[in-house]
């Protein structure tokens, strides 16, 4: 016999694609056709689908689909498979036929070319003669059609003709002829190759149903003779345990078979070495059964193989995969028969619904200890290499919850308890990623503790080298960290290191780690209220220039952990003065939890034009920290922007200078000022309303006139009448060039009440203020 013979056939050397035709689509005259075709044939990269396409016309002839069997009892095949079976399956006999016909969705005579359409689909479907291959529809247009949903007549119509050519929505393409022609063309064969696996996958299921009509006797080549299963004993191997997984084999041949090797394959071809079996034995001992063969294989029992080996310390968090199992008849310097199973093995032949369906009527035997039934075997082609368990512990120390903008502590004490020394010790703290994106940005981490982390700083800190541990030693590391937002976040303190191992009297270096998590919820330190009012403490809603008023601060603590309010700092902007000395009230002010802290501020506008919004204040920056956070951990300084507030002018201003209290029948001296605001001569009238509790000197009734920018003062003296808190004779003015000047304005300046001691008292007592 001549070598040739023994060549494989060109469909066995070949790469195996999906044949697909297309129909409709004139190549040669046609410009559009040929671009379409040319997009599908030429330059296809590795990267694309394996597609195999012919051009053919709508009616071609493929080859007949016989007459299936109902019944194999008197058929005697000559062979495993038929010479010409996979030449027809790749080249002649289509997974899908595509239809290519032109025709845009706002067609005038849209009825008749649905009509023609449809025909040509249904000599496709005549030409196929009753096989299982998928037709689908591509239609060619001359314009980019709209997002789905938005062109109401391209859905009625494709459905219209979905209907026609008896086709379902998946089946129905639209071609766009445009610039981008060979995206649209890859996204047409990966819906192609879709098609065409479900064709194939139907066509396996209707092969595998065959075997259900076999029977032993005649039809012994078309059954499986050897089968094989592939079982890892656990998926979760730890890298200092020996992997072990076992190999079934079952024979169903006549005879006992004696294999000379058995050789398992890996995705990490390194421990292919380890898992091999092999027997050297004379040709004529192949059919020979021996007990003591280690590859022998007898009828209708299984046999089990073990193997062992120690997984690499770079495969820790990999996938170790069976890929292949090879199973040898003869020696691979002469004549051989190897039988290779992809992956975990199995019984490539053998139809899954029929196995289940055995295996729910079938009673099993009972076997002895040492074998296994062999439908109760199941496959397990992979496992996980994982890292070895670690010998250290983790602790974290915390005072929840974190405080907004402190440098929060978080103490991590690391002990170990391995019985060598760990090396190269690696800490990662930080925020645990995979977390909301606003909280990475306002989340930062540092190991230095004396200064306050701006945004440069991470969100978390990796593999931070700690030296070495000895056995029994303990390290601490603080980590502190700066959250700029309220929120709850979750924390990682993962620490890793190395240890070396023997396994199966081989040394490995493992890298052990431990990981904690920890959630921590960020809160604000306190709530800072902030009012206006003027100098008899009444709310303000605007304030008048050049006039004095009270800026109000109060700060309540919210937090759980005693607060130590540093200092205040009240930074007023370009249109406000300070009336007396700006200095902190609350310097070195211990709050416990829903205490408050207040301030008071006497503040002057000056006078401003009109300013949309109302004028800047400017800003109070609080300086705090955690009572009980020690000496070098940062002061935090929490800035608060003061509300805006409206500020009018006031034609006149009236204040008033009298003692902070009156004496029954003692003279009571008030002095009033009055001071013309605006660039105009003031023409005032003056008027006092008596009052029950007090007599007064002076005048009741006068009109005077003020000149821009000056003042008059008004003396009268009061003669108290009588004790308590009385009510002072009433000071009305009238402005004649401003009619709609009111008394109302004055009395927010000037005192309406004092308190009157009773006569007789010498003592110097404490004054109460004047309302």
């Amino acid at each position: 016999m001549s070598p040739t013979q023994w060549d494989f056939p060109v469909e066995l050397c070949c790469r195996p694609m999906a044949f697909v035709t297309l129909t409709g689509l004139d190549v040669v005259y046609n410009a559009v056709h040929r671009a379409v075709w040319d997009a599908f044939c030429a330059n296809r990269r590795a990267d694309r689908v394996p597609i195999s396409f012919k051009v053919l016309p709508g009616d071609h002839e493929y080859p007949k689909c016989r007459t299936k069997r109902t019944s194999y009892e008197w058929y005697i095949p000559k062979g495993i498979l038929k010479t010409g079976w996979m030449n027809k399956h790749l080249n002649l006999v289509p997974a899908l036929v595509v239809v290519f016909y032109e025709l845009d969705w706002d067609e005038q005579q849209w009825k008749e070319k649905q009509s023609e359409c449809a025909t040509r689909v249904e000599i496709v479907r005549q030409s196929l003669q009753g096989r299982n291959t998928k037709v689908a529809v591509v239609l060619i247009q001359k314009k980019t059609p709209l997002p789905p949903g938005e062109d109401v007549i391209a859905s009625e119509r494709a459905a219209a003709l979905c209907n026609a050519c008896d086709l379902s929505g998946k089946s129905l393409f639209v071609l766009p002829h445009t610039d981008h022609l060979v995206g649209y063309i890859i996204r047409l064969e990966n819906a192609f190759y879709e098609h065409a696996q479900t064709y194939y996958y139907t066509e396996i299921r209707r092969v595998k149903s065959h075997k259900e009509f076999l029977n032993k006797t005649t039809h012994q080549m078309c059954h499986v003779q050897v089968q094989c299963k592939a079982k890892f004993l656990a998926p979760s191997f730890h890298v200092d345990v020996p992997v072990e997984f076992d190999i079934y084999l079952k024979a169903d041949c006549p005879h006992p078979i004696r294999f000379s090797k058995l050789c398992v394959g890996f995705n990490n071809q390194e421990y292919n070495q380890y898992c091999v079996v092999e027997e050297a034995y004379q040709k004529s001992d192949i059919l020979e059964y021996s007990s003591q063969g280690p590859v022998c294989l007898v009828p209708g029992k299984t046999r089990k193989f073990t193997f062992k080996f120690v997984a690499k310390s770079e495969d820790v968090g990999k996938k170790v995969e069976i890929t292949s199992v090879d199973l040898i008849l003869g020696t691979e310097t002469g004549r051989c028969v190897i039988l290779n199973w992809r992956g975990g093995g199995g019984d490539a032949a053998s139809s899954q619904e029929a196995l289940q369906a055995v295996r729910s009527f079938k009673r099993q035997p009972k076997l002895p200890d040492n074998e296994v039934h062999w439908d109760s075997l199941t496959i397990q082609a992979n496992t996980m290499i994982i890292s070895r368990v670690p010998n250290i512990s983790v602790q974290l120390q915390h005072e929840p919850p974190a405080l907004t903008n402190e440098m929060y502590c978080l103490i991590v004490t690391v002990q170990s308890h391995e019985k060598t020394v760990a090396r190269d010790v690696k800490l990662t703290a930080g925020l645990k990623p995979g977390q909301d994106a606003n909280l990475t940005q306002k989340t930062h981490v540092t190991l230095n503790g004396t200064e306050i982390c701006d945004d440069s700083y991470p969100a978390l800190l990796p593999d931070i080298p700690v030296g070495d541990l000895q056995p029994g030693e303990k390290l601490e590391k603080a980590v502190y960290i700066r959250c700029g937002t309220v929120g709850t976040r979750m924390f990682l303190v993962y620490v890793s290191y190395l240890i070396s191992a023997t396994v199966e009297d081989k040394e490995i270096i493992c890298r052990c780690h431990r990981d904690e998590t920890v959630t921590i919820e960020t809160v604000l330190p306190f709530d800072v209220a902030v009012k206006f009012v003027s100098s008899k403490f009444e709310h303000l809603d605007r304030v008048f220039a050049d006039i004095p008023f009270l800026l109000m601060t109060d700060i309540l603590s919210a937090s759980p952990w005693a607060l130590t309010i540093i200092t205040s700092q009240l930074q007023l902007s370009a249109s406000m003065v300070p009336v007396d000395q700006l200095e902190s009230y609350v310097e070195n002010v211990v709050l416990q939890t829903g205490e408050s802290a207040s301030e008071c501020f006497c503040l002057r506008c000056p006078s401003v034009t009109n300013v949309q919004g109302g004028v800047a204040t400017g800003r109070y920056v609080i300086s705090w920290k955690r009572n009980s956070a020690v000496e070098s951990v940062p002061v935090v300084c929490t800035v608060i922007t003061l509300p805006h507030v409206i500020v009018e002018s006031i034609p006149l201003h009236v204040n008033a200078d009298l003692p902070s209290f009156g004496r029954v029948r003692e003279s009571l001296p008030v002095r009033y000022h009055l001071q013309n605001k605006t660039s105009l001569v003031q023409d005032v009238e003056i008027s006092v309303e008596p009052s029950d509790a007090f007599m007064f000197s002076g005048l009741k009734q006068i009109r005077l006139r003020i000149l821009p920018g000056t003042q008059q003062e008004m003396l009268y003296n009061f003669y108290p009448l009588m004790a308590g808190y009385q009510q002072l004779p009433s000071l009305n003015i009238i402005l004649l060039r401003i009619p709609n000047f009111t008394n109302q304005l004055l009395r927010r300046f000037i005192p309406t009440h004092i308190f009157v001691k009773p006569q007789g008292r010498q003592a110097d007592d404490t004054s109460i203020a004047a309302a």
